[in-house]
């Protein structure tokens, strides 16, 4: 950084740093000289956008989240965003869903989508959403123990215990209807 100061390399290590190091408003402002140079930098608007939601300043991460996803649409930004948006407390699990299921419009059913948003559904109390998320997941699997017991656990949350037991027999029987070795791995 002292021989070139134009090296915005320097300054977005700088920040990465800065934010492992728990000094997030320091990272903010090394993410940022960078922007200024190369407002278009995808890892620098990530590490801000990271800072932003340590500071607990949801708004500011949400709209770099945004701003990333724009740029380069990585499901994994998806799954960011919407922890940021939960995390903050400010703005909440409706927008936090939202951002999934932006995820999921993107780049279809990915599981690792499809369960952050099944549990914010649960989270607002939105189970049968929840529910169909599950079976479609279940659909796209062989093996469906995992997914039953899933939907049994969400039926229960419900307060559906009937439906909820039937879900949790159909996973045992599911379960025992595998070979033996594979039994003591799910």
């Amino acid at each position: 950084a002292a021989l070139d100061p134009a090296l915005t390399t320097a300054d977005l290590v700088r920040a990465s740093v800065l934010l492992e190091a728990g000094r997030p408003k320091d990272a903010i402002d090394s993410a940022s000289r960078v922007l200024t140079h190369q407002p278009n930098h995808v890892g620098a608007i990530v590490v801000r956008a990271r800072a932003w939601t340590a500071l607990h300043q949801g708004h500011e991460a949400d709209a770099d989240f945004a701003r990333a996803l724009a740029l380069q649409p990585l499901p994994e930004l998806y799954i960011e965003r919407a922890h940021a948006l939960t995390a903050t407390g400010v703005i909440g699990l409706e927008p936090a869903l939202v951002a999934h299921d932006e995820g999921i419009a993107r780049h279809g059913p990915i599981v690792t989508l499809e369960l952050e948003a099944t549990d914010l559904s649960v989270r607002i109390r939105r189970y049968d959403a929840a529910l169909a998320r599950i079976d479609r997941v279940a659909a796209q699997t062989a093996r469906k123990e995992e997914w039953l017991a899933r939907r049994g656990a969400v039926l229960e949350r419900a307060g559906r215990l009937a439906n909820a037991r039937e879900a949790y027999q159909a996973a045992l029987t599911a379960i025992e209807a595998l070979p033996s070795w594979t039994q003591s791995t799910t």
